[in-house]
């Protein structure tokens, strides 16, 4: 691919690879930057992840979710114990495994992923309406190629 490159091909490659660094730094502004999603109460996006992902996966422990997430275990149970405190999670104990807790959304953790899956439909609506799936596809590469970067890095490799 980077053998015989245009000035036109080196042009798109680095507006790309710019692109993404500003999208990944507006990304991280707003990861920090609460949201309402129905409750009445601000969320910032690694709750609202993990009330999305409780949502989706009901009766998932703290490893399956920490596995999920993509983020440690030692991160996850006090964000886990925040949201149970402000009653977005409840805990149940598994019956066959005393020691196994199991996580499912209260009703306003219900409300909350709900305004969440409103909020992300419609972006989706506003901004990607009109690609076609194989630009989807084509992104998702870029983004499994970017994660697993960043996985290296996080991980020191």
């Amino acid at each position: 691919m980077l053998g015989q490159m245009t000035n036109e091909d080196n042009r798109i490659i680095s507006e790309a690879r710019w692109g993404l660094h500003r999208v990944i730094d507006k990304a991280l502004i707003l990861s920090r930057s609460p949201g309402d999603y129905g409750t009445g109460e601000r969320l910032n996006l690694a709750e609202i992840r993990i009330i999305y992902t409780v949502g989706s996966n009901p009766g998932i422990n703290i490893t399956e979710l920490s596995n999920e997430i993509g983020v440690g275990k030692s991160t996850v149970s006090p964000m886990v114990n925040r949201l149970y405190k402000k009653q977005y999670i409840k805990k149940l104990k598994e019956v066959s495994n005393k020691k196994n807790i199991l996580l499912e959304l209260t009703e306003k953790g219900t409300t909350a992923r709900e305004g969440f899956e409103r909020f992300h439909q419609d972006f989706i609506w506003r901004h990607a309406q009109n690609l076609a799936v194989e630009q989807y596809s084509a992104f998702n590469e870029v983004l499994r190629r970017v994660e697993e970067y960043l996985d290296s890095q996080l991980n020191g490799s």
